[in-house]
């Protein structure tokens, strides 16, 4: 069960989701043990709505690059970032992630990098964050 929480005057909603308090929009009423992101997807149909989950490769070009990238998708809308960890046969996946994580992988990016640097910066990223990877 969502309420609203945000009592202000707004000029812009979007099927009567504010976005001025983007954070504080909904209080979840959610069993413990309930993740974020099961309390994501519980708003998200209780709005009435797909969630916008953008995939980011971590990297590239560098991880200050991703951060930054990461906080602006959510300052943005994105309810929920996927983070891609560069591997070296990304054979399943298609050119433009292909070249991503070649591109990531040049400069010697490692998962202890991507997971500190996400770590050190998780203050400002508000939205929940998985991470994907293939072998």
């Amino acid at each position: 069960m969502y309420r609203s929480s945000c009592t202000a005057r707004h000029v812009v909603k979007l099927r009567g989701r504010c976005f001025c308090h983007r954070p504080h929009i909904f209080n979840l009423e959610r069993s413990p043990g309930m993740s974020s992101i099961d309390a994501l997807f519980q708003r998200t149909r209780a709005e009435g709505r797909k969630a916008f989950i953008p995939f980011v490769t971590a990297g590239d070009p560098d991880l200050a690059f991703t951060i930054d990238v990461l906080a602006t998708l959510i300052d943005r809308g994105a309810d929920l970032c996927e983070i891609g960890i560069p591997y070296s046969d990304p054979i399943a996946d298609g050119p433009v992630i292909q070249a991503s994580y070649t591109r990531a992988l040049a400069k010697n990016i490692k998962v202890e990098q991507i997971l500190h640097a996400l770590e050190q910066q998780r203050a400002r990223l508000s939205a929940p964050l998985v991470t994907m990877v293939s072998y």
